[in-house]
């Protein structure tokens, strides 16, 4: 059953951070030339298809690699999301623990190990989500995820087109 209040729930907290993500990396890869202005947005990932090696920095390749449509932004955008709370966590077990070469060396392996997880995690995001936040309507997440992904990308588009 849709639940209004879950909705606005995933709008804040799924659908604005997903807006702000797809935006500025469709709006970097505009500005940078790494894709040209197109006129929807399966003609990006054409492009980033087409393009192949060619895209030059970390962002690009990682965002390429996962896919650049819906589903490669929302997997590099969990992957990020999973990486960047893993490395709060490191920095806190460093503080805590200390520096002696056997707990780095431990922490170098669980942290590979957990590497290679959050990939797994990161391109079957819809199964990764429901875990972290409580959805009673989870159809609606997505719904609201793709919506969001969808208005940024045309509000780049329309961005590009009056600045060209």
């Amino acid at each position: 059953m849709i639940n209004i209040v879950d909705i606005f729930k995933a709008a804040l907290l799924i659908g604005v951070p997903l807006f702000a993500f797809t935006y500025a990396i469709h709006w970097w890869a505009l500005k940078k030339g790494h894709i040209t202005p197109f006129n929807h947005h399966s003609e990006v990932e054409q492009e980033l298809e087409e393009n192949g090696d060619s895209k030059p920095g970390w962002l690009m390749e990682n965002w390429v690699t996962f896919g650049g449509g819906f589903y490669g932004t929302m997997a590099f955008f969990t992957y990020l999301f999973i990486e960047l709370g893993q490395l709060y966590e490191v920095v806190g077990k460093l503080l805590s623990n200390g520096f002696s070469i056997e707990y780095l060396i431990k922490l170098a392996v669980e942290e590979f190990v957990d590497a290679i997880l959050n990939l797994v995690n990161a391109f079957i995001w819809f199964n990764y989500w429901p875990d972290v936040f409580d959805m009673e309507f989870p159809l609606g997440w997505l719904l609201v995820a793709y919506g969001a992904y969808w208005l940024a990308v045309q509000a780049v588009r329309g961005r590009f087109a009056t600045s060209s």
